[in-house]
């Protein structure tokens, strides 16, 4: 049977129903249904809402919790480790930011990119991004490649 929206069943057990309370004592919820013996909240229209309650505020705002700190308005660096480069790259190939966001290293909603010095590199990369640990600048050269940022390779 093919799957489309006139033919779909909520799966066994997921509905239940209703519990229809007040509705004398042979079902549950007789008597006081719920609403305990007497009261102001035992009566029909009973309840309250939250309204100002004079100087003060309404009385659910005091029992809110208080937000603190704030919301940084940059965006988070994309990190990529020296394991996931020699993973992903042959030998002698040049790392853009634009190829690691193909490659599905980074996010495609990353502005910026940083290298991690974790793992090890064997490969011969050129690698540019916006940021180096330096370990990872170390481990890149040491293989024979380079690690260069967007400006430096504007100014060559």
């Amino acid at each position: 049977m093919v799957l489309t929206l006139h033919t779909l069943k909520a799966r066994r057990g997921t509905k239940r129903k209703k519990r229809r309370i007040a509705r004398g004592n042979a079902g549950k919820g007789g008597t006081y249904a719920g609403r305990g013996m007497k009261g102001q909240r035992s009566r029909s229209g009973g309840k309250r809402k939250a309204k100002h309650a004079g100087k003060r505020g309404p009385a659910f705002v005091f029992q809110l919790p208080k937000k603190r700190g704030f919301t940084s308005l940059q965006r988070p660096i994309a990190t990529v480790s020296l394991a996931d480069l020699s993973r992903e790259y042959e030998d002698g190939s040049s790392v853009t930011i634009k190829e690691l966001k193909s490659a599905g290293l980074v996010s495609r909603s990353a502005t910026k990119v940083k290298v991690l010095g974790t793992g090890e590199m064997k490969k011969k990369l050129i690698v540019t991004a916006d940021r180096f640990t330096k370990t990872a600048a170390e481990a890149i050269q040491q293989a024979g490649g380079e690690a260069t940022t967007p400006e430096q390779r504007d100014v060559k």
